[in-house]
C-alpha cells in the first residue's frame, strides 16, 4: 500500500520533471516569442529568423535518436544535471550576442544540451511511478506546454515593454539552472529510497525490454512506433507553424505594438492548457487515443476553414479562431507524444517511446517555421491557413486508419 510519506516523494518527483521540463519549454520558445523585435534588431527577415528555430530541432532531433540507443547505457540523472546546466549557461549567453549567426550557433548547441529532458524524464517516471499515479502525471506533464508558452510569452511581454528583450534569456538561464538542482536533489532522494529500501514493496515499473521477433509481436511494435511518429510529425507540424507565427499575424495584419501582440499571445496558454485534459477523457471514453485525436482534428477543420477568409476582418477573429485550433492541436500532441507512450509500455519502454515519438516531432518542428514563413512571404497568410487545414486533413486520415490497426492496454486507473 502507497504510504503518504512516499506519495509525497512522488508527487515531488513528478513536480520537479514537470518544474525542470516547462522551464525547457520556455527556453525554446523564448526566441520565437521575441522574434517580433530580434527580427528588427538585426534586420532580419522571417526566413533568417526560422533558421535558428530549424537548427535547434535538426540537431535536437538527431541527438533524440542517438540517445535513443545510448539510453541503456547512461545514468540519466546525471547526463541531465550536466547536459541542462550547460544549457542554462549557454542560453544566458544570447543577452549578449551582437550577430544572428551567433544566435543560431547557441540554439544548435542546446539542441544537444537538451536532448534528455523529456525522454529521459519519462523514462525516470516510468521506472518508479505506480500504476496508481501514472494517469496524474501524464496529466500534470501534459500542461507544461502551455504553462511555458505562458512563461516565454509573459516574460517575454514584460521585458520587452519595461526593460530589452535580451533580459528575458538571461532570466531564463537562471531558471534553468534552479530547475537542474531541484531536479537532482529530489531524484537522489526517489533513487536512495526505492533502490535501497522499498523494492520488494513497491515494484518500480520496469517495462519490458523491446519485443523480439520470436513472440510474434515485432510487427505490432514497428506499427506503433510508424503511426506514432507520423502522427507526431504533422501534429507538430501544426502547432509550431501557428505558435512561432501568431504575435506575427497580430503585428503585421491588425498593426498591434509588439509588446501587445506578446501580450496577447498569453491567451495561448490559456487556450492550449485544457487541451490535454480533453483528449485524456476522449482517449478514456472512446479508448482509443486515435479516435480521439480524429474528434479534435474534426473541431480543427470546421475552425479553420472560416480563417481562411476572415482572418483580417477583425482582431478578435484573430485572435480567437487560432486559439481553438492551438487548443485542438495540443491535445492530438498530448496523445502521441504521452498518453500514447505509456499505453504501450508493456510493449516498449516509456523513455525509448518517447524519444523516438518527439525526435520525429522535432524535425517537424524545424521545418515549421521555415516552411510556413515561405507561404506566407509568397503566399500571404489566406494561404497559409489553407495549407494547415490540408495538414489537418491528413492527420484525421490518418487517425482513422490508426484507430483500426492499433489497440493498446488501456491505462490503469
Amino acid at each position: 500500500m502507497l504510504t503518504k510519506e512516499n506519495s509525497r516523494l512522488f508527487y515531488r518527483l513528478i513536480l520537479s520533471i514537470y518544474f525542470l521540463y516547462i522551464v525547457s519549454i520556455g527556453v525554446k520558445l523564448v526566441y520565437s516569442a521575441q522574434m517580433v523585435e530580434i527580427g528588427p534588431y538585426f534586420g532580419a527577415s522571417k526566413s533568417q529568423l526560422s533558421i535558428g528555430i530549424t537548427i535547434y530541432y535538426i540537431v535536437y532531433a538527431i541527438a533524440q535518436l542517438v540517445l535513443y540507443f545510448l539510453l541503456p547505457k547512461l545514468n540519466i540523472k546525471k547526463f541531465i544535471i550536466v547536459t541542462v546546466t550547460l544549457s542554462g549557461i549557454s542560453f544566458g549567453l544570447i543577452g549578449f550576442l551582437t550577430k544572428l549567426w551567433m544566435i543560431w550557433l547557441v540554439f544548435g548547441l542546446n539542441g544537444i544540451f537538451q536532448v534528455a529532458i523529456w525522454g529521459g524524464s519519462m523514462s525516470i517516471l516510468g521506472k518508479y511511478l505506480p500504476d496508481s499515479l501514472t494517469n496524474k502525471s501524464i496529466l500534470i506533464m501534459s500542461t507544461g506546454m502551455a504553462v511555458g508558452t505562458g512563461l516565454s510569452y509573459g516574460l517575454s511581454a514584460f521585458c520587452t515593454a519595461l526593460f530589452s528583450w535580451k533580459l528575458t534569456f538571461i532570466i531564463f538561464s537562471v531558471a534553468t539552472i534552479i530547475s537542474v538542482v531541484f531536479f537532482a536533489t529530489t531524484v537522489s532522494k526517489i533513487e536512495k529510497t526505492f533502490n535501497n529500501l522499498y523494492k520488494s514493496v513497491y515494484s518500480p515499473q520496469k517495462a519490458q525490454p523491446m519485443v523480439t521477433a520470436k513472440t510474434g509481436n515485432t510487427g505490432y511494435i514497428i506499427k506503433i512506433l510508424f503511426f506514432l511518429s507520423l502522427a507526431a510529425f504533422l501534429t507538430s507540424f501544426l502547432y509550431y507553424a501557428l505558435t512561432n507565427w501568431y504575435p506575427s499575424l497580430l503585428k503585421e495584419v491588425h498593426k498591434v505594438p509588439s509588446s501587445f501582440s506578446q501580450l496577447i499571445t498569453l491567451l495561448v496558454p490559456l487556450g492550449t492548457f485544457f487541451g490535454p485534459f480533453l483528449s485524456n477523457y476522449l482517449s478514456d471514453k472512446k479508448r482509443s487515443y486515435y479516435m480521439s485525436s480524429a474528434i479534435l482534428t474534426i473541431i480543427f477543420m470546421a475552425v479553420a476553414i472560416p480563417l481562411i477568409f476572415t482572418y483580417n476582418l477583425h482582431i478578435v477573429i484573430a485572435i480567437f479562431f487560432p486559439l481553438v485550433l492551438m487548443f485542438c492541436v495540443r491535445g492530438i500532441l498530448n496523445n502521441v507524444s504521452s498518453y500514447a507512450s505509456f499505453q504501450h509500455r508493456d510493449y516498449l519502454e516509456v523513455g525509448k517511446t518517447s524519444l523516438i515519438s518527439n525526435a520525429v516531432a522535432c524535425v517537424s518542428a524545424a521545418l515549421a517555421p521555415l516552411v510556413s514563413s515561405l507561404i506566407m512571404e509568397s503566399y500571404g497568410w489566406g494561404k497559409f491557413f489553407a495549407f494547415l487545414l490540408i495538414v489537418s486533413a491528413v492527420i484525421f486520415a490518418v487517425s482513422i486508419i490508426g484507430h483500426f490497426c492499433i489497440k493498446p492496454k488501456q491505462i490503469n486507473k
